[in-house]
């Protein structure tokens, strides 16, 4: 809609007046155009799949399809990238064994027992999803290369099981579940005549048994 006005007091003027009503001044051929509403300058969310001609609607604002476009493709993206970033080497350095610390995790646990600490892995043949990891490293109070080897076993949604396979010491090899827990509970305390005498009680036992 068109409206007349008064060039001079701004009076509003008849339809094709000539001259102002109130100060005389000739009409000069000025108008504007009515604002729409602001209901007009936002885009209607009920045929908002009808607007293609830009990105952004009237006041700057962006079209509902054009982010949840953006949000799916930043999800996708994220879903790939996580899926993707399994490192079996931290996996087992981030968990824990319960039985001796489950505040300190076994990452942690080993830096601060051995120096000069190397971790490697290859895939089980036991299962698919699983990994066998080694920590080797060198222990100063015992003087000897250790090399301990874990078994982590992916179980779904119930997260991963981390398991010690058989710790050597020197390329002594060491598979029974008793001296592994001693020489465990040794890392993580650091007491060695603990280790000696749980050990040696150990072998005691098993030399026992023979008779």
């Amino acid at each position: 809609m068109t409206y007349m006005f008064c060039g001079k007091c701004g009076v509003p003027l008849p339809e094709n007046a000539k001259f102002c009503n109130k100060c005389g001044t000739p009409v000069m051929k000025q108008s504007i155009q009515s604002e729409k509403s602001n209901a007009d300058q936002f885009i209607d969310c009920n045929r908002m799949g009808e607007y293609s001609n830009s990105d952004m609607g009237h006041g700057g604002r962006i079209k509902w399809p054009i982010i949840a476009g953006i949000a799916a493709a930043v999800i996708i993206l994220f879903i790939i990238i996580g899926g993707s970033s399994f490192d079996p080497v931290e996996t087992v350095k981030q968990g824990y064994l319960t039985q001796f610390s489950s505040t300190v995790n076994i990452g942690d646990a080993l830096d601060n027992r051995f120096k000069d600490g190397k971790w490697s892995y290859d895939e089980s043949t036991i299962s698919d999803g699983a990994y066998n990891v080694y920590f080797d490293g060198y222990d100063p109070l015992t003087e000897k290369d250790w090399r301990i080897s874990f078994l982590l076993e992916d179980a779904g949604d119930d997260g991963s099981w981390v398991s010690v396979d058989a710790i050597s010491t020197d390329g002594d090899v060491e598979y029974d579940d008793t001296i592994i827990y001693y020489l465990m509970s040794y890392i993580y305390t650091g007491n060695l005549n603990e280790l000696f005498t749980d050990i040696g009680t150990a072998l005691g036992a098993a030399l026992f048994s023979l008779y």
